[in-house]
């Protein structure tokens, strides 16, 4: 099982999953990569700040004000 590197999510420690049977593992595996994706298509709306996220506030700040 592979866990995609992420600046902000951290995936569970390997003495977390030792401690996780193998269906809920394979849940929080399937939510943590949905999590990223979700991010990735749609950071305002599931916020949490990712690389850049600055920038895409400040155009959000300049649309409302010309608004």
């Amino acid at each position: 099982m592979i866990w995609r590197k992420h600046p902000i999510l951290a995936p569970p420690t390997d003495e977390e999953i030792v401690e996780l049977d193998e269906q809920t593992l394979l849940e929080i595996h399937a939510i943590y990569h949905e999590a990223i994706e979700n991010a990735e298509r749609d950071p305002y709306r599931f916020g949490f700040r990712l690389p850049h996220w600055d920038k895409a506030e400040e155009q959000l700040t300049d649309v409302s004000e010309i608004v």
